[in-house]
């Protein structure tokens, strides 16, 4: 799991676009996720491979730490810590 995160938008964009580039180099599924809907049983399902022989992905989850405290946002940091 990388986490790009900080108040340098410049910096994390630049190195987000390096990851996306180096997924589609190694013709990754990418799959982008807004955070702002998101709940942790619909995190599970956006994490879930799409088939039985899908290979390694890159998944983006955008806005996650920007997220007020919630439940929700527990609830969603505890299943990425699985």
């Amino acid at each position: 799991m990388i986490i790009i995160h900080g108040p340098d938008q410049v910096s994390a964009q630049n190195k987000l676009d390096q990851l996306l580039q180096q997924a589609s180099d190694k013709n990754l599924e990418i799959q982008k996720i807004e955070s702002k809907n998101l709940s942790a049983a619909g995190l599970s399902q956006g994490l879930t491979p799409s088939s039985l022989f899908s290979s390694s992905r890159l998944v983006i989850i955008e806005g996650l730490l920007s997220l007020p405290p919630s439940n929700n946002k527990k609830k969603i940091n505890r299943y990425l810590k699985k």
